[in-house]
């Protein structure tokens, strides 16, 4: 399905991501990184996540294991919508096994089928 967006592939080594749950640790900003600061430096925000930290542990893993993805859907977004900006805030939400674009820097409220040319047209810009 995403094979014609794989010239974006920025995190495709799974190696520079912490997917071990007993490597995790919480930073004083209630952050969690899921690579290394010399790697991607990517990390997690769990200020308004209501679970523990280690009931968190597993999905955090699970979410190092698909930043490949998520990255190549924030930047289809990204070239869709021609933001000029490209270090936004990016928020994903994680239903029905699968993760859903919401917030992409000032634009909300994505929903769930943005990647239809005809909705995209007339959304956010």
């Amino acid at each position: 399905m995403y094979e014609r967006y794989a010239s974006f592939n920025r995190y495709g080594d799974l190696s520079k991501f912490i997917t071990d749950p007993d490597l995790l640790q919480v930073t004083g900003d209630e952050c969690i990184y899921i690579s290394n600061a010399n790697d991607y430096d990517i990390a997690v925000d769990l200020e308004t996540c209501y679970a523990s930290f280690d009931e968190m542990k597993p999905f955090i893993t699970f979410l190092a294991t698909q930043i490949y993805e998520l990255d190549n859907a924030a930047q289809r977004f990204h070239r869709k919508k021609r933001v000029k900006n490209s270090q936004l805030e990016v928020v994903f939400e994680y239903k029905e096994n699968k993760f859903f674009l919401r917030t992409y820097g000032a634009i909300d409220n994505i929903p769930d089928n943005w990647e239809d040319e005809q909705l995209i047209m007339g959304y956010g810009g």
